[in-house]
């Protein structure tokens, strides 16, 4: 990971963890969710994640670019912390899914990053998690299939890291 994040003057390196609709076949959690629609999956109350959706990702970078030129070095960015059950939940109740989340206490991963530093510099504050404002796509649904897996989702989220050169 350390070889892709560039720390050199005039770049920057955004490093963070996303959720969101994915192109094509995807792997990742909301994806997963979707194709459980109606069912009953594990919610991990002791797996926490700080990461960005997709649309917050791109504001974040938008500003970076637009409103702090001046800004090099590897940046953490993240938001609140939250458990993967609550994550669940509003993913539920932003795609209206009816899937019945059983919460789950087995499972112990914390996956959150420290995004002190670049509100510090930035001051940037991600906005609260919630169904309406987190996951705005929810006009775009999946439907159920019969070759929809079963498994769980992979607990770790996509580290994503963006260098930029000005």
């Amino acid at each position: 990971k350390a070889l892709g994040e560039l720390t050199g003057e005039g770049t920057v390196t955004i490093r963070t963890s996303i959720i969101g609709r994915e192109l094509g076949q995807g792997s990742g959690i909301v994806e997963w969710f979707l194709s459980q629609e109606g069912g009953r999956v594990r919610g991990y109350r002791e797996a926490r994640f700080s990461g960005l959706t997709t649309h917050e990702l791109a504001r974040v970078i938008a500003d970076v670019l637009l409103l702090h030129i001046g800004l090099t070095g590897l940046w953490q960015v993240a938001s609140d912390p939250i458990e993967k059950e609550s994550l669940l939940h509003l993913i539920n109740d932003a795609y209206s899914l009816e899937t019945d989340i059983v919460p789950d206490d087995t499972v112990r991963i914390d996956r959150t990053l420290d995004g002190s530093a670049f509100r510090a510099a930035t001051g940037y504050v991600a906005p609260k998690w919630s169904a309406s404002r987190s996951f705005e796509s929810r006009s775009v649904r999946v439907r159920r299939s019969a070759s929809t897996r079963s498994g769980m989702p992979c607990l770790t989220p996509i580290i994503c890291s963006m260098n930029f050169r000005f």
